[in-house]
């Protein structure tokens, strides 16, 4: 495009001449450009360049790819004969670069297919190129047909989306997941905070109906209880001020055919209590300001970070409720209860994250004698932190145990924080953000929450909000 033939009058004393270049799939990787003052007849030869500089580096670009095939099928063939038999290593795209035998009988694909609509494709570390300087394709374990005993005389099928471990504690935790991914019977989670009570109910819910049925999950605690109804049933068209015109359904009939998660279930107010309950007899829901109930049938699949006997007993758990999601129960032990379990969970991180690992046993060791009172959330965040810290660098273990100790200071030197409910601290951070989002302005926020004024004020008081 030369001089005037650019539209934009700035840009019309330029010659420009330019040309995509494509990988080996034909997609453009990016685009070379060479630009000049403008000279009538001077730019003719520069497109013919930019055209071949271009295919030059599209062949050096395939050159590369080839030697990336390379590199992954070597690092296939090292890993024959060892524990892992039945895998495959896919490039950068995730295609199938080899295939290893014992995969070939576990799966109905070939090399050049694609993995990325296998079920599997979670079970997957990073390879990374000879320098490790970025990552060029995947390692990824097959499931066998033939599956493993536990040794109780029934087999596992439960897929589990987090990091096992090899801990005798959360074993015992998969075994019982296991049981209840065979049937769609209720299960109650209950667990300290942090301790993947989402994450175990999404692996039973999948080894169960499969990844393609609906998984619906709303926190009790962290819905205002004025919004937590219409959330929970939906509402009509009409049905408040800032409702949407069409209505909206609820949480309950987005998990129709599939799962409905509800995270602290023990947050659930009374009076939404008697309405949960109705639900979960008859099947039907109706929406907030309807007169129609439509049917709907559903996996329910509770947690709490809190002992829902104990609301029980003292009046502010509805008893019969508590029956009805107490069928089978599920105990995920803290993290300080299975520290023989977070080298595991370390490595899982890592490989989440695509990140190369590099730690020594003597660093995750100084992991396993912290207490983790957040447990793995805890954990992950630490993690975090220490790669902002050190980025592509190992720390040495005295580096992590000097970490630890600032984050403990820290922590102790934090003026203390009032205390506050999960609801409370909730309601709080909806108040905030609805602030932020209209400048201050605490009418707007007000109506936006569907929150009358006056208790809007009185909230800003009560958390100390300007």
């Amino acid at each position: 495009m030369n001089g005037p033939e650019h539209f934009s009058l700035a840009s019309q004393s330029w010659g420009c001449s330019a040309s995509p270049i494509r990988d080996e799939m034909g997609e453009v990787l990016g685009v070379l450009d060479i630009s000049s003052p403008f000279m009538p007849g001077y730019h003719e030869h520069l497109l013919g360049t930019v055209v071949s500089a271009a295919f030059a580096i599209e062949h050096k670009w395939q050159q590369l790819i080839k030697e990336e095939e390379i590199v992954l099928m070597h690092y296939a063939l090292e890993h024959l004969g060892k524990q892992e038999t039945s895998f495959l290593v896919a490039d950068r795209r995730g295609r199938i670069v080899y295939l290893s035998p014992e995969a070939k009988k576990n799966l109905s694909v070939s090399p050049g297919d694609s993995t990325k609509v296998l079920p599997f494709s979670m079970n997957r570390r990073p390879v990374y190129s000879i320098d490790g300087g970025q990552e060029i394709g995947s390692f990824i374990t097959v499931p066998v047909k033939e599956p493993e005993r536990y040794g109780t005389g029934w087999t596992q099928t439960f897929a589990f989306r987090g990091a096992a471990g090899s801990s005798s504690a959360f074993r015992h935790v998969l075994i019982k997941a296991e049981k209840a991914s065979r049937t769609n019977v209720t299960v109650h989670i209950s667990g300290e905070t942090g301790t993947g009570k989402e994450v175990m109910a999404r692996s039973i819910h999948e080894s169960h109906a499969g990844p393609s049925a609906p998984f619906i999950a709303i926190n009790c605690g962290a819905v205002p209880a004025n919004l937590l109804e219409s959330e929970l049933f939906g509402y009509a068209p009409g049905s408040f001020t800032g409702a949407k015109k069409e209505g909206a359904p609820g949480k309950i009939m987005q998990a129709d055919g599939g799962t409905l998660f509800l995270d602290e279930i023990g947050e659930v107010p009374a009076a939404m209590q008697v309405a949960l309950l109705r639900v979960l007899q008859e099947k039907e829901v109706t929406p907030v300001g309807g007169d129609k109930t439509r049917r709907v049938h559903f996996r329910l699949i509770t947690a709490s970070n809190r002992s829902l006997g104990e609301q029980v007993q003292n009046g502010t758990f509805r008893e019969d409720l508590y029956y009805r999601i107490y069928v089978y129960a599920i105990h995920l032990p803290p993290l300080r209860r299975r520290r023989e379990d977070i080298p595991a969970l370390v490595h899982y991180y890592f490989h989440q994250n695509g990140r190369p690992f590099t730690w020594t046993e003597e660093a995750i060791q100084v992991l396993q004698r912290q207490e983790w009172k957040g447990n793995i959330r805890e954990l992950f965040n630490v993690l975090e932190g220490l790669y902002v810290e050190f980025q592509e660098e190992t720390p040495a273990p005295h580096q992590i145990e000097a970490y630890m100790q600032q984050i403990s200071s820290e922590h102790e030197e934090a003026p203390p924080a009032p205390s506050l409910s999960v609801r409370e601290q909730m309601e709080k951070d909806y108040l905030e953000k609805a602030l932020r989002q209209h400048g201050g302005k605490a009418s707007l926020a007000a109506e936006q929450l569907g929150i009358p004024r006056s208790s809007f004020y009185r909230k800003l008081a009560k958390y100390k909000l300007s």
